[in-house]
């Protein structure tokens, strides 16, 4: 599949606001509407999921976690109505060749002439004899003319990943919830697991690639008003050019159905591991697995409460360092063949130690459907991939940084996947830190854990709760700085985790939960809608091979979604 690396952006005519090539389209978000106030929820909560200490920085002083969407739009590379053009009829109609490499720093913002020379007030003209050889004067007026050089290296600029910046990013994204139930997923389908772990990470790879080719499309509708109106920013822009309305819509009730599913894994994870560890305890005797449920929640409200979530959004980089020490310390635990939790399993069921293997069986058949989700929710990192791509200093390495991340996380999950197996058997649990014994390293390891879900509930629930606070802002006109939203958001956000917690107790088992998610939403989003919506943009470029397999992903996507389902 050969693509000319050389892209034509149009400039919109000074006269008219026309762009050449192109019909001029109203189509997209109205900026203030309700669709606008979800885009901007996902895009700004896509945007917290990824970050790192890496990315870019914090929204500068005064600056509003919603702007912060502003801040990763002027970072990509579109150039439309913002960038500086030659004057003239000339100048005013034309198209520019950008190399891809040049992309991320072609974007110019036009800055205002008091805030360049520093005051509004006008400036005395400068006699011929008294001019400075190294600076320019006005040739009409003889005022000195700002010096735009300084001044764009004065104006603080938010920093780009570099490639191994953005590999962290994508580690910290995909290493997470899958991770735990690896193990368990051997339980079900035997060793055959690994093969579709093999396949599912190829086909992810390639539709996270997919993803880079469909963000340069032209579109030749207006997608929002101001800077990258005609630039492609995530799941929701790819919906509405490929298939319309239809298309946007789709993808803002399968991102929320997802990240409130996901929500509620972490309620499961939270009250499972606090059940292993404090019920033995005097104040937590009777406490059943509901109690703990219920206490987990109780734990989420107070971070769901912040007003400002980039500080967990940070926090939440601390997930690449859970995960690792949760695989490091699995393999340690099995190595050092500790004895497992003796509630779940015992000797010689499952040995806890990967030197003296427990009974493992070759392959099963009967659960494929939830084998197969709760590994795919290994690779459901597609919705913010754009989000890590639009952060990238050298968008042209995208697709070279997906294949080092996708190894880095098949390696770290096929090790999972092997040691905790032979460690517990037939008998590993839904979360393989419930099969670990009473040693220190098994109690540190499940701290950690325990740690992790505190930052990335409230960041997985950001969407929901931007979108309805957005809904009353707009219908009810409630200022936003007011001690009436801030009462509002609350109630708004303790609702939503007490919802998150109904469903976990009408659906308390962590597998079933994760399969659901992995079937259902990882599937649709991971595999259905990049392959469909590449077919859709570049059908006419396309070879009859590349057609093929793209098509039969459809199809597959799409049962996987409806097996799962039904499984």
């Amino acid at each position: 599949m050969s693509r000319n690396n050389t892209r034509v952006v149009p400039l919109r005519d000074e006269v008219d606001g026309s762009v050449e090539g192109f019909e001029e389209d109203h189509r997209g978000v109205v900026a203030g509407s309700y669709s606008d106030a979800i885009s901007r929820s996902i895009e700004v909560s896509s945007l917290l999921l990824g970050r790192s200490p890496w990315m870019a920085q914090s929204p500068p002083q005064g600056m509003s976690s919603r702007d912060a969407q502003e801040s990763a739009r002027s970072r990509s590379i579109s150039v439309t109505s913002n960038m500086f053009r030659e004057g003239g009829s000339e100048g005013s109609n034309r198209s520019v060749q950008l190399e891809d490499g040049d992309a991320s720093e072609a974007f110019l913002r036009p800055k205002p002439l008091a805030s360049l020379v520093g005051s509004s007030s006008r400036r005395t003209p400068v006699r011929d004899g008294e001019r400075d050889p190294s600076k320019d004067y006005d040739p009409v007026t003889g005022e000195e003319l700002p010096d735009l050089e300084a001044a764009d290296k004065y104006e603080e600029q938010p920093p780009l990943s570099g490639f191994w910046q953005s590999v962290f990013n994508s580690t910290n994204l995909l290493m997470g919830v899958g991770l735990l139930s690896l193990p368990y997923a051997c339980r079900l389908a035997g060793w055959s697991a690994l093969i579709i772990l093999a396949v599912l990470a190829a086909i992810t790879n390639y539709t996270a690639k997919l993803l880079g080719y469909i963000m340069e499309y032209q579109p030749s509708v207006k997608l929002r008003e101001g800077p990258g109106a005609y630039t492609i920013y995530g799941f929701a822009d790819m919906g509405f050019v490929a298939f319309g309305d239809f298309g946007r819509y789709l993808m803002f009730v399968i991102f929320i159905v997802e990240t409130f599913g996901y929500a509620c894994v972490y309620i499961i994870i939270e009250g499972e591991n606090l059940r292993t560890q404090l019920a033995h305890l005097p104040a937590f005797t009777g406490f059943t697995k509901e109690g703990f449920y219920m206490l987990s929640t109780c734990v989420f409200l107070p971070p769901m409460w912040l007003p400002n979530l980039s500080v967990l959004s940070y926090m939440s980089a601390f997930g690449v360092f859970s995960s690792l020490v949760l695989l490091f310390g699995v393999i340690l635990e099995g190595a050092l063949g500790t004895e497992p939790n003796a509630e779940y399993c015992k000797p010689p069921a499952c040995t806890g130690s990967w030197l003296h293997p427990s009974p493992t069986t070759l392959y099963r058949v009967g659960d494929l459907p939830i084998v197969i989700g709760l590994v795919m929710v290994g690779f459901a990192g597609h919705a913010v991939f754009p989000t890590i791509r639009n952060d990238m200093e050298k968008k042209q390495h995208y697709g070279r940084m997906v294949d080092v991340t996708y190894v880095l996380v098949l390696f770290a999950y096929a090790g999972m996947t092997v040691c905790g197996y032979l460690m517990f058997g037939d008998k590993a649990e839904e979360e393989v830190t419930v099969n670990l014994g009473k040693t220190l390293i098994s109690h540190v390891i499940v701290w950690i854990v325990l740690s992790n879900p505190v930052c990335k509930y409230p960041l997985d629930m950001a969407p929901i709760a931007f979108g309805i606070e957005s809904f009353f802002q707009i219908t009810f006109k409630i200022p936003y700085s007011t001690w009436l939203f801030t009462v509002v958001s609350l109630l708004i956000r303790t609702l939503l985790v007490f919802v998150s917690l109904l469903a976990v107790l009408a659906i308390p088992s962590f597998a079933v939960m994760v399969a659901l998610l992995g079937s259902l939403g990882s599937f649709t989003i991971s595999v259905t809608f990049p392959c469909a919506c590449y077919l859709k943009l570049f059908w006419t470029d396309l070879s009859l091979t590349v057609k093929v397999v793209n098509i039969v992903l459809v199809v597959l996507g799409v049962l996987g979604s409806a097996v799962g389902v039904y499984g």
